[in-house]
C-alpha cells in the first residue's frame, strides 16, 4: 500500500466536493465498482422483487395502470424504497473494500476483494444484517398478509425500523469502513484493544453536528438523483414504447435500478466523507505521511 501516493488528494474537502470527486471516481473506476456492488445488490434486489411483487397482482392487472399510480402501485414503490434505504450500506461492502484498496494504489481484484469480505463475513453479518435491520426488514416484509385492500401492522413496523436505522445512521454512518478497512474485531476482553464498537464511538464523537448535515444533504441529494433517473427512464420508456403509464417494466424494473444506481454513487460519497471525518478529527494526513516515511527508512535500513 502506498500511503504518500494515492489516486486522490488527502485533505479535508466540503460537502458539494465531496459529491463531484465522487462522480468522477464513480468514472475512474466505472468497471470493478459496478461488479463489486452489483454482486450483493442484483440478489437484493431479485429478493426485494419476489417478497412484494405480489402487490401488483390483482384479476384486473390489465387495467391495473390505466389511470395513473393506484393505492397497490403507491404501497410497492413505499416499500421497496424502505428496502433499498435499509439495504443499501450492506449492498457496498465489497465496493467499499475495493474502493479503499484502490485509492492507495493497490490494484485490487474482485476476487481478492471476496475473498477478504469472506474473511470478515462474522463481522458484517452481525452488523450490518442484525444490528442494522436487513435481516429484520426482510421478515417483517415476508410477514406481510397478501392483500392489496389495506396496510398491515408489519408494514407500520418497517416505518419505524427504517426511522430507527436512519437515526443511527445519521450520527454513526461509517460501520463499513471501520469493519472492511480498519478491521476492529468485533469484541475483546482486553481494554487496549479497539473493537467495532470503541471505534464507531472514538470515530464519531464531536462530529454529530457534521455527520448529520452531511446525512441530511446526501438524503436530499439522493432523492432528488433518484427522481431524475426515474423521470429519465419514463421518458425513454414513452418515447421509445409509445405508453406513458407506469407499467410493471417502470415499477419492478426502472425503478429499483434507478434506486440502487443512486445508493451505489451515495456509497463512495460516504467514504469520502469517513475519509474527511478521519483527516478533521485525527489528521489522517499526517499519520499516513509519517507511516509512508517510517516504511521507506526501514526499507533502507534493511
Amino acid at each position: 500500500m502506498q500511503l504518500d501516493n494515492t489516486q486522490i488528494g488527502i485533505r479535508e474537502r466540503g460537502f458539494w466536493d465531496t459529491l463531484d470527486l465522487s462522480l468522477q471516481i464513480m468514472r475512474s473506476y466505472a468497471r470493478p465498482m459496478c461488479i463489486t456492488f452489483s454482486i450483493i445488490a442484483i440478489p437484493l434486489c431479485w429478493l426485494n422483487d419476489a417478497m412484494i411483487s405480489w402487490i401488483l397482482e390483482s384479476q384486473n392487472a390489465e387495467n391495473m395502470f390505466s389511470a395513473g399510480l393506484h393505492f397497490a402501485e403507491m404501497r410497492f414503490i413505499a416499500i421497496m424504497s424502505l428496502l433499498v434505504f435499509i439495504q443499501a450500506p450492506f449492498a457496498s461492502l465489497l465496493s467499499t473494500l475495493y474502493l479503499g484498496q484502490a485509492i492507495f494504489l493497490q490494484q485490487p481484484s474482485v476476487r481478492g476483494v471476496i475473498a477478504e469480505t469472506v474473511k470478515l463475513s462474522p463481522r458484517w453479518l452481525f452488523c450490518q444484517l442484525l444490528l442494522r435491520g436487513v435481516a429484520p426488514a426482510c421478515l417483517l416484509v415476508m410477514a406481510i398478509p397478501r392483500t392489496r385492500e389495506t396496510v398491515s401492522s408489519y408494514e407500520v413496523l418497517l416505518v419505524i425500523l427504517a426511522i430507527f436505522i436512519a437515526a443511527i445512521r445519521s450520527v454513526r454512518p461509517y460501520v463499513n469502513e471501520i469493519i472492511m478497512l480498519e478491521r476492529n474485531p468485533l469484541r475483546s476482553t482486553k481494554q487496549n484493544v479497539i473493537t467495532i464498537d470503541r471505534r464507531m464511538k472514538s470515530l464519531h464523537v464531536g462530529s454529530y453536528g457534521n455527520l448529520l448535515a452531511r446525512w441530511l444533504g446526501s438524503a436530499v441529494v439522493a432523492v432528488a438523483l433518484t427522481l431524475s433517473l426515474v423521470g429519465s427512464f419514463w421518458f425513454l420508456s414513452g418515447m421509445l414504447l409509445n405508453s406513458w403509464q407506469w407499467g410493471p417494466l417502470m415499477l419492478r424494473g426502472f425503478l429499483a435500478g434507478s434506486m440502487w444506481i443512486v445508493a451505489a454513487y451515495i456509497s463512495v460519497v460516504r467514504y469520502l466523507s469517513y475519509m474527511d471525518v478521519r483527516i478533521r478529527n485525527e489528521g489522517w494526513e499526517v499519520e499516513l505521511q509519517l507511516r509512508a516515511e517510517g516504511a521507506r527508512v526501514a526499507r533502507q535500513l534493511a
